[in-house]
């Protein structure tokens, strides 16, 4: 997975900066451990990881969404990210959030902006998107 990020087209972090984030192969395999926070999808090709999304249940956070470039447009992502959303929804939360780049011109943004998303604030290098979750359950604020 790691290997995708680094070769998605719009990237946020080298492998230096996860890094330095804390974001390192051996943290990751422990998130996606779904007692501790998050839940993770792949999309394998021809015995090739092509794509994967994470999210966190316990912030509502879409942690993370990168296809390869060759594979856009194929209706991966949008897929993957259906996933996460009904799994956050499930969990209850009634509005979600994730961190973007940003640039207004990444395809990311218009990917987000197409399913509902809106502009929340600036933290930093990134845009903080938000969406509400019509029809999830009300346990959570």
């Amino acid at each position: 997975m790691f290997e995708v990020t680094y070769s998605s087209r719009e990237k946020s972090y080298t492998r230096e900066g996860l890094t330095a984030a804390g974001i390192t192969e051996e943290n990751v395999v422990k998130m996606l451990d779904v007692d501790v926070s998050h839940q993770g999808w792949v999309c394998e090709c021809d015995s090739k990881i092509v794509g994967f999304v994470m999210g966190n249940g316990k912030t509502g956070e879409v942690w993370v969404l990168v296809i390869l470039p060759d594979y856009e447009g194929k209706g991966i992502g949008s897929k993957l990210y259906d996933l996460t959303e009904t799994w956050l929804g499930s969990l209850g939360w009634k509005e979600i959030w994730l961190g973007i780049l940003q640039d207004i011109q990444v395809r990311g943004y218009a990917f987000f902006k197409k399913r509902g998303w809106v502009d929340d604030e600036m933290r930093g290098d990134f845009r903080i998107m938000k969406k509400r979750l019509s029809d999830a359950p009300t346990t959570k604020v």
